[in-house]
């Protein structure tokens, strides 16, 4: 079944957690992935372990052939720390029939940004998320950077490499929804 369900042929089957420090690995036949979980400690932190990690899986699978990458950075932003109450705090602007839509929102869109990079940005207020919600959210963002159909990364060299474009890729899209008062606000906390 999990072979012929797209849906499940790239869900892990276990994840190995640390104790001391908010990291997970999750594996399956088709999948390996890295996690951060809050709070944050940054790319210069994170970096060296998301290296280490890709190093271990070719160490382990030398042959291997990634076809597909992902780096996705989660937000939920709140009027306290980023001065983002709603929707309508942020460099968007959704119309239908000529009306603003800024209230209640769950808001998906792809851009390509480069041969071998491509976004997914949502943008959704509490009412259309499930799970756990932090404090104070107003608005969560989820923006995922990915490799396109046909992408082949055959050492850990271009895959690091990837996840460097992909980082700077996210950070444009992620400040690509705040409004330059937002910015030079954030900036000066």
């Amino acid at each position: 079944m999990r072979e012929a369900d797209a849906n499940f042929r790239f869900a892990p089957v276990f994840e190995l957690t640390g104790t001391a420090v908010q990291r997970a690995v999750r594996i399956g036949p088709h999948v390996m992935s890295y996690h951060t979980l809050a709070p944050y400690p940054g790319w210069d932190a994170f970096k060296p372990e998301m290296d280490a990690a890709i190093d271990q899986l070719y160490a382990k699978a030398p042959d291997i052939t990634v076809t597909r990458i992902s780096l996705r950075y989660l937000n939920a932003l709140t009027a306290e720390h980023h001065g983002i109450a709603s929707p309508a705090d942020l460099d968007v602007e959704v119309r239908v029939s000529e009306d603003r839509v800024s209230e209640k929102i769950n808001l998906n869109f792809h851009s390509a940004i480069a041969r071998d990079l491509q976004s997914a940005v949502r943008i959704a207020t509490p009412e259309f998320l499930q799970g756990p919600i932090p404090g104070g959210c107003t608005v969560f963002v989820d923006i995922e950077i990915s490799t396109p159909e046909g992408f082949a990364g055959a050492t850990p060299a271009e895959v690091k490499a990837w996840a460097a474009l992909a980082h700077d890729a996210e950070k444009a899209e992620f400040f690509h929804l705040l409004t330059q008062a937002t910015i030079d606000r954030l900036r000066e906390a």
